[in-house]
């Protein structure tokens, strides 16, 4: 008991950072709302990454989202990724190999969390195994050479991405999530939240029955 006391001894005290509920590794209690990566408590840049490939890959034998797909309308996404980190942007190009319509939202820049990671913060690609699904592409080095890489990777993979736009609400309403930016609205089949734990979440306000709101930063 004494170690215990020691070993927290001025340790600062407090909460653990909350994270949301998930089943299934990834979807929320609303269906067809997903979180990824760093918010379902991966912080790790490779598992971020392949949570975002292993998501999209999912749809694949959803037969609810096959249905609809067929039947949407031409202006309706079938997914819209909140973020632009590793997570968010790993699912936007398995959406992109699957032929899906998406659009990424991203409040800042792309990998806006790992540019402000300080000068020469060394990088690793772990664990080793097993091996990377997700087409984003990078090795072991230093935050600088991370963004050089990934920023000649995606110039032979274009994002379909709303940079400096942020996602200020999100509703659902007759199987159609819409959701509300500073610019404009969108509606989409599938809602995919990427923001990590850097950025500005609010908790999701969720009402069981009839029209769902939720909120997000």
């Amino acid at each position: 008991m004494f170690y215990f006391d020691w070993l927290q001894k001025n340790n600062p005290t407090g909460k653990p950072d909350p994270f949301p509920a998930l089943k299934n590794k990834f979807e929320t209690t609303v269906p067809g709302l997903y979180c990824i990566g760093d918010l379902t408590g991966i912080p790790l840049i490779k598992l971020a990454a392949e949570s975002g490939y292993e998501l999209v890959q999912r749809f694949l034998n959803d037969t609810a989202f096959k249905k609809e797909r067929q039947v949407k309308a031409a202006d309706v996404f079938d997914l819209i990724i909140i973020g632009a980190g590793p997570s968010g942007v790993s699912a936007a190009l398995r959406a992109a190999e699957l032929g899906y319509k998406y659009l990424i939202i991203e409040s800042n820049r792309m990998f806006s969390t790992i540019a402000n990671f300080p000068t020469n913060k060394p990088i690793y690609v772990t664990p080793i195994d097993p091996r990377m699904n997700s087409a984003l592409r990078f090795n072991d080095g230093t935050k600088e050479s991370l963004l050089a890489e990934l920023a000649n990777d995606l110039k032979k993979k274009p994002l379909q991405i709303h940079e400096g736009e942020t996602a200020q609400r999100i509703f659902q309403n007759s199987g159609l999530f819409t959701i509300q930016t500073t610019r404009a609205s969108y509606t989409a089949l599938r809602v995919v939240v990427a923001i990590g734990k850097t950025g500005n979440a609010r908790t999701l306000g969720v009402r069981e029955n009839g029209y769902r709101r939720f909120s997000h930063a």
